[in-house]
Order: C-alpha cells, then sequence, then structure tokens
C-alpha cells in the first residue's frame, strides 16, 4: 500500500504542475523527435526581439519569431537533414543557414548576426553554423547517422550501429545485439524505436530472446533507420528502466520529395574464408562452423500523399542467412557431412505522418521481423559417439519475431508549450517445434567408466522447450515549458503506463508420461509429466557390473502454461534552469513501481525514486563548448523471468529410474519398468507445489545503481567536435534468489528454501542451521545440524553472504568531424575497468540467463566453500583498451570508407564446478583473471562505392564492404572451466584451450565481404 500512495502523490504533484503551468510558456525534447533553436543577435551582440525565422523543412515550412530575448525555438522535428532555417527584420539583411540536420532527442543550436542592411537582400551566414553542443544536456553517448555507417564497413544491422558508439563492448554471451555498455551485463539496456518500448520482456534483450538460443532479432532493419542514438550514461529523468545504456532508434519518414531505392547484398560463403576448427586441439569437441552468409535485398520508397500534409514511408527488406556446420569425426553425425542451418527474416516497415498544422502531427508506424528457420540442427550436430548411429532427433524448426505498431502526437498547444502522447501495442513470439518428440538422453557410462574424458553422448530428443507470446502495451504522456524566473527554465513532466502479459510454455520433449502412484513419489505420485529428460548410468557409478538404469533429470508435472505479466509505472519531472550565458542546472526526479505477478505469487516493487542532478558550464558564453558533471540513480526494470520461475509454481521430481532399454534406444516409462527408489539407489529431489514455493522477503526492492559522470565537449570550425568524458558506476543493491543454507547443509541434506531478496553481507532473514548431536527436537540425527523451524525469521545473526560488487571506471576521448570537404571521419578511444563479483543479468562464466534469479547467491557463504566466487577481480566483460576509427573519403564518384576496432582482451579466470549443483564454470579458483587475457584484436574492415548516373534523379551504386582485411585469427576464448561440467574434482583436459562456448566462438571471424548494389530515383 505504501508502494500505491507514493505513486498517487506523486500523480498529485504532476497535475498540479500541469495545472500551474498550462498558462505558462514551454517546449520539451522528444525522445523521437529533434528541435532546431537559437538566438538572434544584432552586429554589436545586442539580442534582436521580432524578427520573423522561418524553418524550410523536408516536410514543409514553419514560421516564428524571437522573444524579448531575441531567441527562438522549433520542437517536434523529424530526425534527418534538409533543414534551413532565415531570420530577416527591416532594417537588416535576411540571413539564411543552410544545411541543417535534426537529431532525434537534442536540439540543433542555429544562432545568427544579422547585418544592417536591405531586407531583400538574403546572406549566408559567415562564422556562425548548427552546432552540435547540447547546453541542456548531460548525457554522454553518440547519435549515429547513415551519412556514416552507410559509408564505413559495418553489419547490416542495428547491433552493428551500436557498437560503433564509446563505452559500448561485447558482452561475452548474450549475443551482438546486446551489448555490455559501460560495464553492465548485455541483458540490461533499453530499446525504443519510434519512442515505443521494443525491449524483450522476458530476458532484457533487444528483440525475440530465447532462453536455449539466445538473441534471434532485432525487430527493424539498417535500410530502414535514420539515426540511431546510443545513451551511455547520464540519461536525463525521462529515461529509465536500465543499468547499461538506452537505444532510441528513428525510423525515416517521407518528405515533399518521392524517393526510391531497390538493392540487394550478397555474402556468400565462397567470399569468405573457412573458419578455424578448434576441434583438432580438444578433448571434448565442440559444434564447428564451417562458415556463414547472408544474402538480403528489398525495396523502400517514400513521398508525400498530400504536399505538406501527409507523408508516406514503406520499406521490406527480406535476408537470407545460413550457417554451415559439421560434426566432428569423432561423433557419428559426421556422416551426415555438412549441415546448414537457414533463416528467412522479412524485415518490413510502414509509417505514416499526418502534419494536422504546422503545430501539431501525428505519427503512426508498423514495423516488425517475422522469421521462420526450416527443420535442422538449431542446437548443434554433437550428438553421439560411434557405436551409435546417426541421429536427427534434435533436430527442429523455428517460428518467431516481433511486431510493434505505435501511434504518436506532438502538437504545440501554444507558441512555448510542447505535448507528446505516445501509445504502442508490442508482441514478440518464440516457438520451437522439435522434429521428433524423443526424449533427451545424456549417456555419462563413457565418462564414469574411466574413460578420461567428457566422453558424453546426447541422443533422443531436443529436450528442454520453452515457447512464449509476450506483448507490451505502452502509454506515455509528456509535456513542457520554457519560462523566466530568476533565469530561464526548460521544465519538462511526464507519465508511463506499460502493461506486459507474458504466456510461456514450459515442456520437455518426449510426450507425456505418468509416474507411478507409490508413497515414495510423494506429491508427484500418479502424475503426468510433459516430457522429460534422463541420465543414462551406471546404478552404482563406482561399481561398474551394476545394472545401468536411466534416471529422470529434469520434468514438470505442473501445467506447462505459466501465464504471468508486469505493470510498470513511471513519472517524471526535470528542470533545466539556464543562469545567465554561462551557467545551467540540471535537476531532475524520476519515480517508478512495477507490480508483478505469477501463477501464484505477486509482489510489488515501489518507493524506486531516482533523483538526477547535473550542472553544465559554458565557460566563453559562445555556445560551442560545456563542462559538466551529473549524479544520478538508475533501477532495473525487472525482466519477466522471474515471474517465470520464482513466482509461479513449476512442480517437478528428479531422481525417478526405469530400466534400461539399450543404447541409443528411448525409454519404456510403465510402471513394470519402474525402478523403486531403495533398489536405484537415487534420492528423490522434489520442488514445486505450495509448500515448495519461493518466497519474497518483505521491503525488498528492485535492483539499482548510482552513476557520476564528469565531461567537457568542445566544437571547433569546420565541423571538429570534441568531447571528453569520465564515468563511474556503482551497483548499490541487486535483486537476487536466494537461500538460508551453505552447501555443506545442502549436500547433508538440510532442507532449502528460496527467497527472493537483497542479498548483503547484513541481510538477516533466514535462521542459521548450525552443527550439533544428539536427537530431534534440538539436532536433525540425518543432517547433523540443527532444524530450522521457521522458514523466514531474523536470529540476529547475518545469514551469511557477501556484499555484491559491480563497479565500472571509464574514461573516454572522442573526436568527429562532420562530413564537409569530401570526408567525415569519427573516432573514440575508451580506457576503463570493471571489477566486482557480480556480473549482472547474465553471467558470462556460466553462461546462465537468468536475470535477478542466477546462481550467485543461492547458498551461503557460512562454510567458506564458495569464497572464490565472492572474491572481487575483474570481471569477465573487464576489456580495458578500446580505440574505434571511422570514416569516408568522396573522390569523385568514389567512396572509400575504413572502420578498425581495436580491442585489448578480456580476464581468463580458473572455474570450477559447483560444489551442490555440479555445474561448470561457477566458482573461481584463485583471483579473477590469474590467468592473463585473451589476445588484443584489430581487425581492420574496408568499404568502397562507386556511383554511375544513370538519369537526372537516378544512380546505381556499386557497394563492397571488405572484412578483417587482413585474415586475422586470433583468440576470442579459452576454456576456462578446469573440471568436467557436472563432475566435480575431475579435470577438465581442455582447460586454457581455445573453444567456442554457447555463442562465443573459439576464433575471430576470418577474412569475409561482402558485395551490393543500389538503384535509388
Amino acid at each position: 500500500m505504501k508502494s500505491f500512495r507514493s505513486l498517487w502523490c506523486f500523480c498529485a504533484v504532476f497535475a498540479c504542475m500541469f495545472v500551474f503551468l498550462s498558462s505558462t510558456d514551454a517546449q520539451q525534447q522528444d525522445m523521437s523527435k529533434g528541435g532546431i533553436g537559437g538566438v538572434v543577435r544584432d552586429p554589436s551582440g545586442a539580442v534582436v526581439s521580432g524578427a520573423t525565422i522561418t524553418l524550410t523543412t523536408p516536410q514543409g515550412a514553419r514560421s516564428s519569431a524571437t522573444n524579448a530575448q531575441g531567441e527562438y525555438a522549433f520542437g517536434g522535428l523529424t530526425a534527418g537533414p534538409g533543414y534551413s532555417v532565415t531570420a530577416e527584420k527591416p532594417g537588416f539583411s535576411k540571413a539564411k543557414l543552410s544545411d541543417l540536420a535534426v537529431t532525434i532527442n537534442s536540439k540543433t543550436t542555429a544562432d545568427f548576426s544579422l547585418q544592417i542592411g536591405q531586407t531583400a537582400t538574403t546572406v549566408d551566414v559567415v562564422g556562425s553554423s548548427a552546432q552540435s553542443i547540447d547546453l541542456a544536456s548531460t548525457s554522454i553517448g553518440a547519435t549515429l547517422d547513415e551519412s556514416l555507417y552507410k559509408n564505413v564497413a559495418v553489419g547490416r544491422n542495428i547491433s552493428s550501429i551500436i557498437n560503433m558508439a564509446p563505452g559500448v563492448a561485447d558482452s561475452a554471451g548474450a549475443g551482438g545485439s546486446n551489448p555490455s555498455i559501460n560495464g553492465a551485463s548485455g541483458l540490461e539496456n533499453q530499446f525504443n524505436i519510434d519512442g515505443s518500448d521494443v525491449t524483450d520482456p522476458g530476458f532484457g534483450g533487444f528483440g525475440t530472446y530465447s532462453r536455449q538460443l539466445g538473441p534471434l532479432g532485432n525487430g527493424v532493419n539498417f535500410d530502414f533507420v535514420e539515426q540511431v542514438q546510443v545513451k551511455s550514461g547520464g540519461f536525463e529523468a525521462q529515461y529509465g528502466a536500465a543499468l547499461g545504456g538506452v537505444i532510441n532508434v528513428q525510423t525515416k519518414s517521407g518528405s515533399n520529395q518521392f524517393h526510391a531505392a531497390v538493392y540487394g547484398f550478397f555474402a556468400p560463403m565462397a567470399f569468405a574464408v573457412q573458419r578455424v576448427n578448434p576441434n583438432p586441439a580438444l578433448v571434448n569437441k565442440v559444434n564447428y562452423i564451417e562458415n556463414k552468409s547472408t544474402i538480403d535485398y528489398g525495396a523502400d520508397v517514400g513521398g508525400y500523399i498530400r504536399k505538406n500534409k501527409i507523408f508516406f514511408f514503406g520499406g521490406f527488406n527480406p535476408t537470407n542467412a545460413s550457417t554451415a556446420e559439421i560434426a566432428d569425426p569423432s561423433f557419428s553425425n559426421y556422416a551426415l557431412g555438412t549441415q546448414y542451418v537457414k533463416t528467412t527474416t522479412y524485415n518490413y516497415v510502414v509509417k505514416l505522418t499526418w502534419n494536422i498544422t504546422d503545430r501539431h502531427t501525428i505519427d503512426a508506424s508498423v514495423y516488425g521481423d517475422p522469421a521462420s528457420s526450416p527443420t535442422g540442427f538449431q542446437t548443434g550436430l554433437n550428438t553421439v559417439q560411434p557405436p551409435l548411429p546417426v541421429d536427427t532427433t534434435t533436430e527442429a524448426k523455428l517460428s518467431y519475431g516481433s511486431r510493434t505498431w505505435a501511434v504518436r502526437y506532438n502538437g504545440t498547444l501554444s507558441s512555448h508549450w510542447l505535448v507528446t502522447a505516445n501509445y504502442s501495442d508490442h508482441t514478440n513470439n518464440f516457438t520451437e517445434t522439435p522434429l521428433a518428440s524423443g526424449y533427451e538422453i545424456e549417456d555419462v557410462t563413457l565418462t564414469e567408466s574411466g574413460a578420461g574424458c567428457g566422453c558424453i553422448t546426447q541422443y533422443g530428443g531436443i529436450g528442454y522447450l520453452e515457447n512464449f507470446v509476450s506483448k507490451s502495451h505502452d502509454l506515455n504522456v509528456g509535456s513542457s515549458h520554457v519560462f523566466k524566473f530568476l533565469g530561464g527554465h526548460s521544465l519538462d513532466y511526464g507519465f508511463q503506463y506499460e502493461n506486459q502479459p507474458y504466456k510461456d510454455n514450459i515442456t520437455y520433449s518426449g510426450g507425456d508420461f505418468a509416474l507411478p502412484n507409490l508413497p515414495e513419489l510423494g506429491t508427484a505420485a500418479g502424475q503426468t509429466v510433459h516430457g522429460g529428460f534422463f541420465v543414462r548410468q551406471y546404478e552404482d557409478p563406482n561399481n561398474l557390473n551394476s545394472p545401468i538404469i536411466l534416471t529422470l533429470n529434469r520434468g514438470n508435472y505442473s501445467s506447462p502454461d505459466i501465464n504471468v505479466g508486469s505493470k510498470y509505472t513511471s513519472g517524471y519531472v526535470q528542470d533545466a534552469w539556464t543562469v545567465g550565458k554561462h551557467l545551467t542546472a540540471k535537476l531532475g526526479l524520476r519515480f517508478e513501481q512495477q507490480d508483478m505477478y505469477g501463477n501464484a505469487l505477486r509482489y510489488v516493487f515501489g518507493h524506486n525514486w531516482a533523483p538526477r542532478m547535473g550542472l553544465i558550464y559554458d565557460p566563453t558564453g559562445s555556445r560551442k563548448s560545456k563542462i559538466y558533471g551529473n549524479w544520478g540513480r538508475f533501477y532495473e526494470k525487472i525482466p519477466q523471468d522471474i515471474s517465470i520461475r520464482s513466482f509461479s509454481d513449476e512442480s517437478s521430481v528428479i531422481g525417478p529410474s526405469y530400466k534400461d532399454p539399450g543404447v541409443g534406444q528411448q525409454p519404456n516409462l510403465s510402471a513394470a519398468n519402474y525402478i523403486p527408489e531403495a533398489t536405484s539407489g537415487q534420492s528423490y529431489a522434489f520442488q514445486g507445489g505450495p509448500a515448495d514455493l519461493e518466497l519474497i522477503a518483505g521491503g525488498t526492492g528492485a535492483e539499482f545503481q548510482d552513476e557520476y559522470v564528469f565531461g567537457y565537449d568542445r566544437e571547433f570550425g569546420n565541423g571538429f567536435t570534441f568531447s571528453g568524458r569520465y564515468v563511474h558506476r556503482n551497483l548499490v543493491r541487486v535483486l537476487e534468489d536466494v537461500s538460508g543454507i551453505n552447501v555443506t547443509q545442502a549436500l547433508a541434506g538440510v532442507p532449502q528454501q528460496y527467497v527472493v531478496a537483497n542479498p548483503s553481507a547484513s541481510l538477516d532473514i533466514f535462521q542459521n542451521a548450525t552443527p550439533c548431536t544428539g536427537a530431534l527436537p534440538k539436532c536433525d540425527p540425518n543432517t547433523g545440524f540443527t532444524p530450522v523451524t521457521c522458514t523466514l525469521c531474523s536470529d540476529g545473526t547475518p545469514d551469511g553472504f557477501p556484499n555484491p560488487v559491480r563497479t565500472y571506471k571509464g574514461m573516454d576521448i572522442t573526436l568527429g568531424k562532420q562530413f564537409t570537404k569530401g570526408y567525415q571521419f569519427y573516432a573514440n578511444y575508451t580506457l576503463s575497468s570493471l571489477a566486482g563479483n557480480y556480473q549482472g543479468n547474465f553471467r558470462s562464466d556460466n553462461g546462465q540467463t537468468d536475470p535477478n534469479i542466477s546462481s550467485m547467491f543461492d547458498f551461503t557463504n557460512s562454510d567458506g566453500r564458495l569464497s572464490g566466487q565472492y572474491e572481487v577481480g575483474p570481471l569477465e566483460t573487464d576489456r580495458r583498451n578500446q580505440l574505434k576509427l571511422f570514416g569516408n573519403k568522396s573522390w569523385k564518384a568514389i567512396n572509400f570508407g575504413l572502420s578498425w576496432n581495436i580491442e585489448s582482451g578480456t580476464p581468463i579466470t580458473k572455474l570450477l564446478d559447483h560444489p551442490a549443483y555440479q555445474n561448470a564454470g561457477e566458482v573461481p579458483d584463485g583471483p579473477r583473471g590469474a590467468y592473463g587475457r585473451t589476445p588484443w584484436q584489430f581487425p581492420l574492415n574496408y568499404h568502397m562505392d562507386y556511383t554511375i548516373k544513370a538519369g537526372e534523379k537516378m544512380h546505381i551504386n556499386l557497394i563492397a564492404d571488405l572484412f578483417n582485411v587482413f585474415d586475422q585469427k586470433r583468440v576470442n576464448f579459452y576454456q576456462q572451466w578446469a573440471e568436467i561440467n557436472n563432475e566435480p574434482g575431475t579435470p577438465n583436459p581442455d582447460f586454457l584451450k581455445p573453444t567456442s562456448q554457447g555463442s562465443i566462438s573459439a576464433y575471430q571471424v576470418p577474412f569475409n565481404a561482402r558485395l551490393g548494389v543500389r538503384l535509388e530515383f
């Protein structure tokens, strides 16, 4: 109830401000639009009031006048080039400033110095220009438009553009479209397209994200994008829901000029050097990708339906991607030869813009990326070893993608009052359909027999299946005012409500089967299990003469349909208060609340007050430089994974065993083949049910971090700019599921109760069990520990968790030059450190995708067996040095482009199996990074295009992109698991060898090329 009182309090303040300020003057910056404004002066430097200002745009003209301070402003402008401004007043010559560009969520500054003369005389302004320094913002990052990224060699996707920005690094496993931004994990960013939130509700990724397969799509294609803005720190109060970065993508719009393009880009495998195969040096072979290819083609068209009033833009761009892989010769599936996993994606966008008047505009857009992949080896070919025959039961087909439609209103209700309202509906879905519905079986008998390797064979079926449909219904309303009171104020405020229902379906392949109705199976007796994953093992691993059995390791008997959801509410107020020509104070406050529910529990993460305080100083008053600093608090928007796995009931039993039908065969799961618990020797573990639901500790709050930003920006002549920034981020509070027992107690059989909480060294929510001797009630003779008599109760002793730590310190320097005199460049260097014991929502060490419910704090460390896990050191994505260089030079009909990403390596840590779960990659053995770092990489990419004029308004571009020109094949990743998965104490013979893991390849992608042709008219 306190959370809701806080919300109503904020709403009341918001409403009062709206009523009070509706009669004052204002202007707003919009995350999907931009603005142009400036000051008009006479030759003496005095301001000129009452001057007529005419703005010519690609969608018509607007007019305004300067106020008493000589200021003018135009808001709600479509991002992109093609703008010009004229200023005129009797007694002065008319002045014109041309070739202006508008940037999303920013104001282009265009100042005038009028010369005395005849009004009929037009003077192109000399010495004045549009400035890229936004004196009202403390945010850092980059805004990238197609004038740069289409003239250099980068991937044809939004993620490649994002990675051009400073502070953006590879996430080490969360996928290229989910980078690590200023130290956060790859699943802690927010993505907006045309002002609509398109972040995956389930895991926090970009586009469609699967727990098993990772990132699969990103919602809109490269050619439909006008600008990409990466906010990597210092966000204004209108932004929240991210601990990494905020990415704003603006799609193209129509104009008063018709424009169309038809294009095709071809990167077949014949244009690439075959990839390095790590398997010859490995004992435990990995799936080997020989090569990849992409071919995409499409068309887009934009123009007007009614000139100056109604505009349209549409595009369609199918993409065909293919991955060629072959099983290692040690696996039976090698006999299949090269297999091709193909994916077809139909990217599309349609956008309409209606200028109702020059003060009121409505944008409506729909875009999506439906994709399908026919039956193939989606999760790899290596499944069975000889003498088992070829196994195709791990094949499946995929269908996935997103669709978003949005309507956005921008209105200038008075000369200085602008209001925006946006509603969007975002749908995301993923469906995996197995070729064969067999039970997945993992055969560990070779390992148990002492073969000296982790020779584990898997066959029979896909195993885990998780299909979902998610929706986001998002409403945003914002308003802004500019007024004078002890200086100038630009006051913004807004409100957001987002409803995200999520339907998840979790099963295992193999079909339903019934468990025997026996007392030893407890609440699982007689229940129907929806598919299963079995382990083929010796009944007694220490006795190879004992029978081989099949043991159920995974499989739920609760309903596979899990309906969960989240209702996210936020509001903000922020003011840019300018005192004189030099100083601006940026003060803001954001309130956030998230109501999350599963099929069993519900919890409101409230009280999320996020203040932002910044200062901006213009040392010269010329509006060409600024020194600034900002402190802010930022809260995570919690992904739905916690609702699916912690707030819902998943009931299962591990341990029931059945007679072995023979190697390579499917099990007979009839009651006649069931092996009683006493005979099999397996200890049954029960999960789920009302008595085993996860709990939520009272007072648990959302995860948040504090951030400090300091910087200096300077604009020089001829389009040159300089930025230097320092960022310090400290993760203050984390949200995770925890339990009150240590590893020793868990192995002794002490019951484990998971609780969602904020782990820290001072947390005391459990009754601690201690070693004892004797009998009940003071001692449990079966475990040797005092019994826990209450579920959640403080006993005055901290539970034994460490303080979670994640600290990022980064300095970046950026140099840029706009395209003038036939060339442009953009370069940035980042020096940073990322240290701690908690990576965040994605764990690179064990590859776990479970935001806020990882295995990190599942046990206390009161017995010291997890000390290595909690030692502070360089984290997995700590990349100390990054230098990114981009630029192009045009000469007549030829354009040359260059992109060069130079980066240092990431730390290498020796990782042991978890002593209780036995999962690999969990616990560092020795300091983090003690085994050095992966090598530096510096692939050079080259672009060239040649333009052929085919008519007055038609031309053909012939394009060539060459990637990794010098064919570097440096190591990306070394195997850091020092023990075989699920075999604690068994050394991994591949430790420190180059290997692939998840989406991380062992080596760099070698030389490859892409050719393209583009007809524009």
